[in-house]
């Protein structure tokens, strides 16, 4: 691998993986500019960085996110977040360099112009300075001192206590496992994608914990969930989605091939309806964009868990709602 630095912050990296996740098939730069309302620049410096580190890979100039790490940092715990940078970070060569030049000359700069001249990079030493310590700090790896100065976090103690949380986080993500496949039902969770229906309804489980911080990160998870869904269900019946895009275009193909019941197919145009409100910005009629309310957020993910169930279910010949 090419080591290389990019002007980019821990946060911007970590926004940049959110993206990816809901674009798990393919997701290219200029989704993840819109996402983080950022320049293109910037989300392709993030990206760039992300890959660094192990969070994505970049295949024919699309990205994937790497799990189960990029899947870690889908959760609204900040705490959780640093450990998961830090894990990966601690891994990552120029990082374990610069940490191991810090501590013999004491000075940043120094550090990261030792780096630059060992690994042969392109960057200026201020943007290496400048993203290293923007991820060492948010990670607690690195503690500020002021005055631009930083030391090392002391190792022994410190290492114990993010093991001990990223235990935490592995066994957050098993519970949260279970408890979907609970709610969706033994016929329903045993019959969608794991690797991809399920694992973007448990990001959204995950994200219902920060809901009052970001009520749209659990809804476009979980409008993923439900859009890859209806594919599976379309393929099940052998009708093809060609040309829909979105949940409630399929939701029209499904209805017009007669794979759909009334009461089903309104169901899935709510979680059409509220997902495009969310993604999308100022609405015509309104002439503004749409808030979204924490209670619209948790009744969203537990109603896409509901519509799965019961169109699963009807597959059977058992009708509910």
């Amino acid at each position: 691998m090419t080591f290389e630095i990019y002007p980019t912050t821990a946060e911007h990296i970590i926004n940049a993986t959110d993206a990816v996740l809901l674009k798990r098939n393919g997701c290219d730069e200029n989704f993840v500019a819109s996402f983080m309302d950022v320049p293109d620049e910037t989300a392709r410096n993030a990206l760039r960085m992300a890959e660094q580190i192990g969070l994505v890979k970049l295949c024919q100039n699309l990205y994937y996110p790497l799990c189960p790490f990029a899947t870690y940092l889908a959760t609204g715990n900040e705490k959780q977040k640093a450990i998961v940078i830090r894990l990966l970070l601690e891994q990552y060569e120029p990082y374990r360099l610069f940490k191991e030049r810090l501590i013999v000359t004491g000075f940043v700069q120094a550090a990261s112009e030792q780096i630059r001249v060992f690994f042969g990079m392109s960057a200026h030493r201020e943007v290496i300075k400048n993203t290293l310590t923007s991820l060492g700090t948010y990670s607690q790896s690195l503690l500020s001192e002021g005055a631009g100065l930083y030391r090392v976090a002391e190792e022994v103690r410190e290492r114990a206590d993010y093991i001990l949380g990223m235990n935490e986080i592995v066994s957050q993500k098993e519970q949260e496992d279970i408890i979907v496949r609970k709610l969706l039902g033994p016929n329903a969770s045993s019959w969608i994608d794991p690797s991809d229906t399920l694992e973007q309804l448990v990001i959204a489980y995950l994200k219902l914990s920060d809901s009052k911080n970001d009520p749209r990160g659990p809804i476009l998870y979980a409008g993923n969930a439900f859009e890859s869904f209806l594919v599976k269900f379309a393929d099940h019946h052998n009708v093809s989605l060609q040309g829909a895009t979105g949940i409630n275009s399929k939701i029209d193909k499904l209805n017009a091939a007669g794979k759909l019941n009334t009461k089903h197919k309104f169901m899935g145009k709510y979680l059409g309806h509220v997902r495009n409100a969310c993604e999308h910005g100022i609405d015509p009629e309104i002439g503004q964009s749409w808030q979204i309310s924490q209670k619209t957020s948790h009744e969203y993910v537990h109603l896409t868990m509901t519509c799965i169930e019961i169109m699963v279910d009807s597959l059977s010949g058992v009708y509910r709602v």
